[in-house]
């Protein structure tokens, strides 16, 4: 029995909060960790305003083969990693004609 009420004296005389964490002027705190950016978190949200108008919600998940096609229209607008990502040119007439050459 004394065991456990030692126990419950320890949790108990641990402080959840400090008050150098707190800013005397001011009287919040000093550092900004509740803080959320909302407009932030807003754009990266599927529900947008306006969403109550739509006819229907839109698709969250996507199936294998749109992530396939999604894919190779991404890697089609590059060289590839083995060129640094680097675009890919636009092929001209001209250019063309100066490779056929």
């Amino acid at each position: 029995m004394h065991w456990t009420h030692n126990v419950l004296v320890k949790k108990e005389k641990r402080r959840l909060f400090h008050f150098d964490q707190l800013d005397i002027e001011t009287g919040k705190l000093k550092s900004k960790l509740g803080a959320v950016d909302v407009e932030k978190e807003m754009k990266k949200s599927v529900l947008q305003p306006g969403i109550e108008k739509e006819l229907r919600l839109p698709k969250y998940d996507v199936s294998e083969r749109k992530l396939k096609a999604l894919r190779k229209k991404e890697r089609e607008k590059t060289k590839g990693p083995g060129w640094f990502n680097m675009p890919a040119p636009e092929v001209t007439e001209e250019l063309k004609n100066d490779l056929q050459v």
